[in-house]
């Protein structure tokens, strides 16, 4: 009789301990992970690290938000940061970090996606960013296949102390749209090429910058 009576307990301490091995981190924790405003302990490690890849980082959050198949919306404002992984890089040596704000507005008609980056100066959010050209700049190349979507950025910037000729910047995205409380979420890597800088002699040196994008997405109805 007694071993009648000890076995539910057995079974309840049993599950107690599945469901804490099981615990679900969410997608804001781990975005709160990847920009640093969290530390991940050892023992939480495992948790966060949802693909099993050995650290936290957007695809951690990729990986849990194809766990629901639902198809996310992709219209309206999109507004967030770009984060650098490194600084700029120019033939091996890296600069600084950075965290730049970044807003995009995309569209959808007839099945076709078209958007473009919003840098304006009065801009009363502070979306405005000096690492871009003032105005609207078009989205080239934008693909959606089911949540994941691509697209990429063209630019031409002249900046006298670093090259005496406009130097071209091609910047390629690639994330996934989740759903996260209220807003939809669009966030992903970026890696940037800079041609046309220059060192003392006037050769062309190589330049370029990655990280991770995160855009809160405001849908417009």
């Amino acid at each position: 009789m007694q071993k009648v009576k000890l076995l539910p307990l057995a079974l309840c301490f049993a599950f107690g301990v599945l469901s804490f091995q099981t615990y679900a981190v969410t997608e804001s924790e781990l975005i709160d992970a990847i920009l640093g405003r969290t530390e991940v302990t050892n023992e939480l490690l495992s948790q966060y690290d949802v693909n099993s890849d050995g650290k936290i980082d957007v695809a951690d959050v990729i990986a849990k938000a194809k766990a629901d198949s639902a198809e996310v919306s992709l219209v309206g404002d999109a507004v967030g940061i770009m984060q650098s992984t490194i600084g700029i890089s120019i033939e091996g040596q890296q600069g600084s970090r950075a965290v730049l704000p970044l807003k995009l507005t995309l569209t959808e008609t007839d099945g076709v996606i078209s958007g473009m980056l919003v840098n304006d100066p009065s801009d009363s959010d502070g979306q405005f960013s000096l690492y871009f050209p003032s105005g609207n700049i078009q989205l080239e190349s934008v693909t959606r296949e089911d949540n994941d979507v691509a697209f990429s950025l063209r630019i031409e910037t002249l900046v006298p102390t670093l090259s005496q000729t406009p130097m071209g910047r091609n910047i390629n995205f690639s994330g996934s749209i989740i759903a996260d409380g209220l807003n939809n979420l669009l966030i992903g890597t970026y890696n940037e090429t800079i041609l046309g800088f220059s060192d003392s002699q006037n050769n062309n040196v190589n330049a370029s910058r990655n990280g991770i994008f995160i855009l809160y997405l405001e849908n417009q109805g």
